[in-house]
């Protein structure tokens, strides 16, 4: 694990000390693995992880053998970061499985739930729908080229209304159309929140926001009255990086999911049309 400090000279250190407790797929599936993004550590040091991002020619495989040599942030348990640590549990599913990521979610989520257009590359035919955000933002490849990095934590590819399905199973407790994926004790539990006193914060470095907490890759609202945005107790939402946004509120009984390219705006809209569906509602 990564100790900071500073030299005579001001200049950012860092020493290295054992980790106090062993990673658990727990700690991965709420992001107090320790594991980091680039942004979230020191300057100094922030090319070493921006080196092992999301790369269409290396398998999660041999990412995670470069993960593995950068030192954790903090003891796993200890803090909350949002971080790499779906990468990771993307490659723990492989091994697990024996199946690539690709093949494993296209077998157990994409097509029983018949999300025909989900997947991690794209057609020659479906070419002309690909909506990029920016060909030259950093989390984004060329989808002209076959990939070979089924990210855990991102790089696939889907359509509005293929993820609405996905969230109607949420909404359902686990089942659509007569297919199950998960059962309903499954979906409480990963839908609740994890992080208990680690969340609900006002600082900037918070991705959940102030008011939510997290449950497993999606964050969960335990506080009526500090979002900045409407809301009800116990529901639940994720947002991606260029904007996409969906989110369940079981006691309304709703789904509600948006997706556009500009990550320069994706706060402002996804306030704006959260607070006006939640405004829509008369009973």
């Amino acid at each position: 694990m990564a100790v900071y400090g500073k030299d005579d000279q001001g200049n950012t250190t860092r020493s290295l000390e054992a980790p106090k407790t062993v990673m658990t797929i727990h700690h991965l599936l709420t992001h107090t693995s320790g594991i980091a993004y680039g942004w979230s550590v020191p300057k100094t040091f922030q090319n070493e992880y921006y080196g092992v991002g999301l790369k269409s020619d290396w398998t999660i495989a041999e990412q995670c053998d470069a993960f593995a040599k950068l030192p954790l942030q903090f003891h796993p348990g200890e803090k909350y970061m949002y971080s790499r640590s779906f990468d990771v549990l993307g490659r723990v599913l492989e091994v697990a499985s024996g199946m690539p990521l690709d093949k494993l979610l296209d077998s157990y989520v994409f097509k029983p739930l018949g999300m025909v257009d989900s997947g991690f590359n794209v057609s020659d035919a479906n070419q002309k729908r690909v909506v990029y955000m920016n060909p030259q933002t950093f989390l984004y490849s060329d989808l002209s080229k076959p990939s070979i990095n089924f990210s855990g934590g991102g790089g696939a590819v889907s359509t509005t209304m293929d993820y609405a399905r996905f969230a109607l199973m949420l909404l359902n407790g686990g089942v659509l159309d007569g297919t199950r994926l998960l059962g309903p004790e499954t979906v409480a539990y990963m839908t609740a929140d994890h992080l208990g006193k680690l969340g609900n914060r006002s600082d900037r470095g918070y991705t959940p926001g102030v008011g939510y907490g997290n449950g497993f890759g999606l964050y969960v609202r335990v506080d009526a009255g500090r979002s900045p945005f409407l809301g009800n107790v116990g529901e639940y939402y994720k947002g991606g990086y260029a904007g996409t946004c969906y989110w369940i509120d079981p006691s309304e009984d709703l789904v509600a999911l948006f997706m556009m390219c500009e990550a320069s705006k994706r706060l402002q809209y996804r306030h704006l049309i959260k607070s006006m569906v939640y405004q829509a509602i008369m009973e």
